[in-house]
């Protein structure tokens, strides 16, 4: 005479141990894939920022912007995370005011741009980033003599 009962509720705490056991192995799995993963993507958008080569990717989403002054300009979403954002605006400015905000960096002297750590907070310079930057004060006050910077 078999006791049904007893004979399922063991059953039940065997496959219990079991599936808890392949679970738990499974989690670790992919915690293990996600690492990996992340680890590869880091190192990827460290390569494209370093290769010139590169050809520009195609935008994910195409936006526009409207001006104080009513122009509309088209923005392409190349990347949007809460860890970075890549927006390019096409024709913001001229050719001409491109060139005359360079030179103004150029008198206050370009810095290697910095990332900003994860956690802490700190600013730290990074060999994989090549991009340059300056601080250039605009004058505002020049804004309606046509001043390219303004």
């Amino acid at each position: 005479n078999i006791n049904v009962s007893l004979v399922i509720s063991k059953m039940v705490k065997c496959y219990k141990e079991i599936i808890s056991t392949k679970l738990f192995d499974l989690n670790e799995e992919i915690a293990f894939q996600k690492e990996v993963r992340e680890i590869q993507s880091n190192l990827l958008e460290n390569y494209t920022c370093a290769d010139d080569e590169l050809p520009t990717s195609k935008f994910r989403e195409t936006r526009y912007w409207n001006w104080k002054d009513g122009t509309q300009y088209e923005v392409g979403v190349l990347i949007e995370r809460k860890e970075s954002a890549i927006h390019l605006l096409k024709t913001f400015i001229s050719e001409d005011e491109c060139e005359h905000v360079q030179k103004m960096a150029e008198e206050v002297k370009f810095a290697r741009a910095v990332v900003l750590l994860e956690g802490d907070g700190h600013r730290k310079v990074h060999n994989y980033r090549k991009a340059l930057y300056a601080n250039v004060d605009v004058p505002w006050e020049k804004e309606g003599e046509g001043d390219f910077a303004a």
